[in-house]
């Protein structure tokens, strides 16, 4: 069974591969790269916070460093992380480690299980059906990569200008959003990205995300690294969308009011 530091190895060779016959600008792979490694940490804290079992805490690891693993093929061929414009990221993923073989030496249930994390840690709704051991691993996943995501996209936003890439090709028109997703951020619901029209739907959709986080950790570290509110405090004046931002925040601080009770 190979060591996490040589699972490691694996990720990176195979990353370095891509980026050899990436054509044109290479930034959003390095960018890939950093944001592996910092939901690898964020799943380890919360697995170890959940209580794990040490073959389960062994899945979370391998599930965070290879979630992305598709990421790298597509923007080599597509130039893009939009996968609406290419292939779904997850399921492509799923289907890359098997041929990849780095799971190979682990135990079939482990293979299986980081398998299924992969292909559904981007699914806008998780399935009814999951295994309960599949739907804790998977919601690690998803928590960790949401936590990150914050923290790349609150930087990103903070840019003079911003990379269509980063930001999947949606408007960059700082006063205009699209209603319907503050409507829906206001029911406590979240949209789809392929609904996403301008950043400012994109900061929308960011803060909907604490109604996804299933571990108190996840949404005690959502408050703590202040990504969260950075990024709202960034949407427009408009009514409707500073009532949907100050619905955002009053639910956070409602959830880990909650969540420090827990731990």
């Amino acid at each position: 069974m190979k060591s996490l530091t040589e699972h490691i190895q694996c990720f990176m060779g195979y990353a370095r591969s891509v980026q050899v016959y990436t054509v044109g600008n290479t930034a959003p792979l390095a960018l890939k790269r950093a944001h592996t490694f910092a939901v690898l940490r964020r799943a380890r804290r919360i697995a170890a916070a959940a209580g794990f079992s040490p073959a389960l805490q062994r899945a979370a690891w391998l599930a965070a460093l290879y979630h992305d693993i598709a990421r790298f093929e597509q923007y080599a061929r597509w130039h893009t992380f939009k996968d609406s414009l290419s292939v779904n990221h997850g399921l492509y993923g799923a289907l890359l480690l098997p041929i990849l073989g780095f799971l190979r030496e682990e135990d079939e249930a482990t293979q299986a299980l980081v398998v299924q994390a992969v292909r559904l840690h981007n699914v806008h709704t998780l399935p009814h059906d999951l295994s309960d051991e599949l739907r804790l691993l998977v919601c690690c996943t998803r928590d960790a990569d949401k936590l990150d995501i914050m923290r790349v996209m609150d930087a990103h936003f903070s840019r003079p200008s911003l990379d269509p890439t980063v930001v999947l090709a949606v408007a960059d028109e700082p006063e205009k959003y699209s209603p319907a997703i503050a409507e829906l951020a206001l029911q406590g619901s979240f949209p789809d990205y392929k609904d996403l029209h301008f950043v400012n739907d994109f900061k929308l959709l960011l803060g909907t995300w604490l109604y996804d986080m299933s571990f108190p950790s996840s949404l005690i570290m959502l408050a703590e690294e202040g990504h969260f509110e950075r990024i709202l405090a960034s949407l427009p004046c408009d009514a409707l969308v500073q009532q949907a931002r100050h619905s955002l925040l009053a639910a956070l601080a409602s959830k880990v009011a909650q969540a420090r009770q827990v731990l």
